[in-house]
């Protein structure tokens, strides 16, 4: 059973979408149908015959309806209840089943929802942005996002399709030149390709690496480290190593979560070299753990991947970029 709320336009003249003037009316289109909120657990729909303006300077044009937007079958009402179901539903088909939709109409009022949205934002005052990929569909099929890391507010900017850095330029290009000269920071991972973006976009901004990976490379460099010196130590007979992998992790790279113990402290060890690698990481990594020169070059990652760098800077890889000025990560 469903309900039907028929609306009738009952004066003589009519109102041209275009310009928004008085006119004349052309005449009635064909009667439509919009889907509105349930009412009493019944599928509602309104029903009308929308006029159809004769305007002198637009020409014929059919009016604008005060409760759908412009080719919607939903009205805005059901559109703003949909986006709320589909937030909070797993999946889209999961939401259309709550709905009583098909998945066209919902990727449609998804579409539609987005445009709103974007008509309305404000672009003023974006100090830093965040870069991204993101893994879509399946396969090795990626999009770039781009955020404003407001605190408190944050949100996506825009997106678009691939990771490479022509697409990663296209992203940030689709901000406007008043509100790319504003932004202070890019906040990203060690990508070269959104490095060079950034570089080439907002030559301004700093580059900032995300903590998350200058804690992973500094786990590994630590952990390659600890398996050398373990394997040095047993050919020695010396097992004083043995079920110290997280001992040698510091508390903030385990968000601290309390470690596993361990026999034997690694900070006291007397292994030639040993002590001060583990020591630098009890201090500001911007100034003790880069320049450190008891680590293996091979394994150690540049400083810049703990730091601020500046946007003007040369092009080379995350791993061998000097920084202009570092901030600590830790604190």
């Amino acid at each position: 059973m469903k309900l039907e709320l028929g609306v009738e336009w009952v004066h003589s003249g009519a109102i041209c979408a275009e310009c928004g003037k008085k006119c004349t009316r052309h005449d009635l289109a064909p009667e439509r149908r919009w889907r509105h909120l349930d009412a009493m657990g019944f599928e509602t729909q309104i029903v009308s015959r929308t006029p159809r303006a004769n305007c002198a300077e637009h020409g014929i044009h059919q009016m604008k309806v005060p409760w759908a937007g412009k080719h919607s079958r939903f009205t805005l009402a059901f559109e703003a209840l949909a986006i709320k179901v589909m937030l909070a539903s797993r999946s889209i088909k999961a939401a259309c089943e709550l709905l009583k939709i098909n998945w066209e109409g919902a990727q449609a009022i998804m579409e539609r929802a987005v445009k709103r949205g974007k008509e309305r934002r404000v672009l003023d005052n974006i100090k830093a942005v965040g870069l991204d990929e993101k893994s879509f569909h399946r396969g090795q099929s990626y999009v770039s996002v781009l955020v404003d890391l407001e605190p408190g507010a944050p949100r996506i900017l825009d997106v678009c399709n691939g990771r490479k850095k022509e697409d990663a330029i296209q992203l940030l290009e689709k901000l406007p030149e008043p509100a790319r000269a504003g932004v202070e920071a890019v906040a990203m991972d060690m990508s070269t390709a959104y490095q060079g973006a950034a570089q080439a976009v907002l030559p301004k901004a700093d580059v900032v690496f995300d903590r998350f990976h200058i804690s992973k490379l500094m786990g590994e460099a630590m952990d390659q480290d600890r398996r050398e010196e373990h394997k040095k130590l047993l050919s020695k007979g010396d097992k004083r190593l043995v079920g110290t992998r997280y001992a040698s992790i510091p508390m903030s790279f385990t968000n601290g979560r309390r470690r596993p113990p361990a026999t034997g402290c690694l900070r006291g060890l007397h292994s030639p070299g040993y002590g001060p690698r583990v020591r630098t990481t009890t201090g500001c990594f911007s100034s003790n753990f880069g320049n450190s020169p008891t680590l293996s070059p091979r394994r150690s990652f540049s400083p810049s991947g703990i730091t601020r760098q500046s946007g003007a800077g040369s092009s080379q890889s995350s791993e061998s970029l000097k920084p202009s000025r570092t901030i600590c990560t830790g604190c």
